[in-house]
């Protein structure tokens, strides 16, 4: 139960509310709003796919990829199978951890990365992966992040991450720092929580994309009406 008191004072509200749930709440329908102007601006709500793909393959590191994964399954209605690319290696180090496409994965089936970090080896090693298979890729993370950069140059498109606010304890998503490192760079193993709200700004594009894809009615105006839902 929700102690009203506490919104007029920030400071016992950040104490009591250290993972940001409350302010991530308020703030969800202001990301779907921004991750669908962002979609728009990367050019995949004006894509126009030539049928759909055989099968789509998730990956990224964080419980918000599952959901996602979880969640673009079940809204398509099973119209193509979703599957999520479980990671090898310690969870607790996402920079040590790798992913790998099924022995069949080819030039009829689409890559989805989801990242707020972007700087993954593992990440860039498995669209270098899909690139030589001949995949399509569509990587959302920070822009000019290394997965970004390497979407780009192997003629896949990367879709800017909504800018997340820093976790309760002042790490920002996208680097342990300030921001994504501009090449790849070994990895010092580390504990990455999630940002409060980040499953709207991982969902929401991954939306735009299914409704591109004839999968469910996701345009612009049901978009909309969800955003305003969750004000």
């Amino acid at each position: 139960m929700l102690d009203e008191s506490l919104i007029d004072a920030p400071e016992a509200l950040a104490r009591a509310d250290t993972d940001g749930l409350l302010r991530g709440t308020a703030e969800a329908g202001a990301h779907v709003r921004t991750s669908m102007r962002l979609a728009a601006e990367s050019g995949l709500s004006a894509l126009r796919p030539d049928g759909r793909p055989r099968a789509v393959f998730v990956a990224g590191p964080g419980p918000a990829t599952a959901c996602a994964a979880d969640l673009l399954g079940a809204l398509g209605n099973d119209a193509l199978p979703v599957t999520r690319l479980r990671p090898t290696g310690a969870l607790a180090a996402p920079g040590a951890l790798r992913w790998a496409l099924p022995g069949w994965a080819g030039s009829l089936d689409l890559l989805l990365v989801t990242t707020t970090d972007g700087t993954e080896p593992g990440l860039t090693a498995l669209i270098e992966q899909a690139y030589r298979r001949g995949c399509t890729v569509v990587t959302l993370c920070p822009q000019g992040a290394p997965a970004a950069e390497l979407t780009g140059e192997t003629h896949g498109l990367a879709v800017p991450l909504v800018p997340l606010p820093p976790t309760a304890d002042g790490a920002v998503p996208g680097s342990p720092d300030s921001g994504p490192v501009p090449h790849p760079a070994p990895v010092e193993p580390r504990t990455v929580r999630a940002a409060p709200g980040l499953l709207w700004p991982l969902l929401t594009p991954l939306l735009v994309l299914a409704d591109r894809l004839g999968l469910l009615d996701a345009g612009e105006s049901a978009l909309g009406a969800l955003a305003d839902r969750l004000d």
